[in-house]
């Protein structure tokens, strides 16, 4: 038996989708910050900057964790999707924005426990 949530447009959220939504935004928050800060990462970043520049369109978008977040998230609920996880194709697309706006807030939440 599946637990449904309130109706949006015809959809029903299920309990899957929910716990997905926190497991997705987890795994954001890690990608994120592997992007954008870890030592594994900085060859990348390190050969867009001397590339690109650091202010060009590619070097802030390796600096902005809203941006990265948006890659991402679009990755993560895409392949969700494509893997059969998610109870439709619809529920994936309100994933999107739900995982990008939560990456961020959880890496901060995180950081702050840290200190």
């Amino acid at each position: 038996m599946t637990t449904t949530y309130p109706m949006i447009t015809g959809m029903a959220i299920t309990l899957g989708d929910l716990a997905l939504l926190l497991v997705l935004s987890l795994a954001g928050c890690r990608i994120t910050r592997i992007v954008m800060l870890d030592t594994i990462s900085e060859p990348i970043r390190r050969w867009v900057w001397n590339r690109y520049g650091v202010d060009s369109k590619p070097g802030l978008l390796l600096g902005c964790p809203w941006c990265v977040s948006w890659w991402v998230s679009i990755t993560l609920v895409g392949y969700s999707w494509l893997a059969g996880m998610t109870s439709s194709f619809w529920v994936a697309l309100l994933l999107i924005p739900a995982v990008a706006y939560l990456t961020p807030a959880v890496g901060r939440l995180i950081e702050r426990d840290a200190e």
